[in-house]
């Protein structure tokens, strides 16, 4: 009975314990030679601290964790303000094999491993750019064939309708055969002539909605820049009409009804 009432008792502050934020996971790419920004979730008035272990040999096409010959450990605090935390760590070299942990008051430190640091890149847009290999025909044979290259790896962020919906899982991968068919083709490409090229680690993100219009990737700002302001002025009149997220999904019902 002791322990049940403990458990309810903690269960809201675990709930609330710091974490790291979704594209933050196991096997992750975090951009080499640039401050290293991590964000996530927390309690407010909550301090953690961020602490990376990482070889610090320049990374090659060939290059394994078994070739560092030193480690190099970087920290960084930050406190939660609105239940958010942002920590930047110093640059980094490219390298493999590091180790990302998120220590904090609440609850037993957060650990991600098997980190990569080296080149990040965005591949954001609709249906071409989430066409997978396996959709390629024989234009793909090769790459669905290639070996593994654990330093090439892509993270697919899964589809939400709406900013606040829940996070579907989603987890970096690396390139290998066995699920190479299932990665976007565009990025795929893109990444496998980085790594030939600078021969360092390269992640992809891939954010992409099909169907969805360029402006619906672009910030106010820049609409506005491409004289667009009519245009946002008509949608911002149209989104008034439904004053929360739930008025407008029973819209779309009826609509569809």
């Amino acid at each position: 009975m002791r322990s049940l009432a403990l458990a309810l008792l903690l269960a809201p502050l675990l709930a609330r314990a710091a974490e790291f934020a979704p594209v933050f996971t196991d096997r992750a790419v975090l951009q080499r030679d640039q401050p290293i920004v991590v964000w996530g979730t927390g309690r407010d008035g909550e301090t953690v601290t961020l602490e990376l272990c990482s070889a610090v040999t320049p990374t090659t096409s060939s290059t394994t964790t078994a070739n560092a010959i030193a480690i190099a450990t970087a920290t960084a605090t930050a406190t939660v303000v609105a239940g958010r935390w942002t920590a930047t760590l110093p640059a980094q070299p490219a390298t493999e094999g590091a180790t990302l942990r998120l220590h904090s008051a609440a609850a037993p430190a957060r650990e991600l491993t098997d980190l990569a640091i080296g080149e990040v890149w965005l591949a954001l847009g609709q249906s071409n750019m989430e066409w997978r290999l396996n959709q390629c025909g024989d234009f793909a044979a090769a790459a669905l064939a290639a070996p593994a290259d654990p330093a090439l790896r892509l993270l697919k962020l899964p589809h939400r309708a709406h900013p606040g919906d829940a996070w579907p899982a989603f987890a970096w991968q690396s390139a290998a055969p066995a699920t190479a068919g299932a990665l976007p083709a565009v990025p795929y490409y893109f990444a496998a002539r980085l790594r030939r090229e600078l021969g360092v680690p390269v992640g992809i993100v891939v954010c992409t909605y099909g169907g969805t219009p360029i402006e619906a990737w672009m910030s106010r700002a820049a609409l506005a820049a491409a004289g667009l302001g009519a245009a946002l002025a008509e949608h911002d009149r149209k989104l008034a009409q439904w004053p929360d997220e739930a008025a407008y999904e029973a819209a779309w019902r009826e609509a569809q009804s």
